[in-house]
């Protein structure tokens, strides 16, 4: 079975499965929302250009996965070790308050 890579961002509560190899840094072209309002809404897929599913993100994360995926998560929050800005997934890219970060933060991310 193929490894599947997760990240996990405590303080954003935000989680990321990535269905693709990292070192090809695929773009996501097209997210689908796919949880319903009556339960939070809160889960989103990514496509890439030719339609294959490159990703699953996950906010509230903590409530909406099991403990065993965040816990042997890759963290990219400020309390992991890792902070590669080419792989965080779209809940990254805002500021406190919602805001979007500026082009130039943005590198190439899924």
């Amino acid at each position: 079975m193929a490894d599947v890579r997760v990240t996990y961002d405590k303080a954003m509560n935000a989680a990321y499965v990535y269905f693709t190899d990292p070192q090809g840094r695929a773009k996501a072209a097209r997210m689908y929302p796919c949880d319903p309002a009556e339960v939070g809404g809160m889960t989103n897929l990514d496509f890439d250009k030719q339609g294959c599913l490159i990703g699953i993100e996950v906010l509230a994360a903590s409530s909406r996965l099991p403990k065993y995926p965040l816990k042997s998560a890759e963290r990219v929050d400020n309390e992991g070790a890792c902070m590669n800005r080419h792989w965080m997934p779209r809940w990254r890219l805002c500021k406190p308050g919602g805001s979007p970060a500026p082009e130039d933060a943005r590198g190439d991310l899924p």
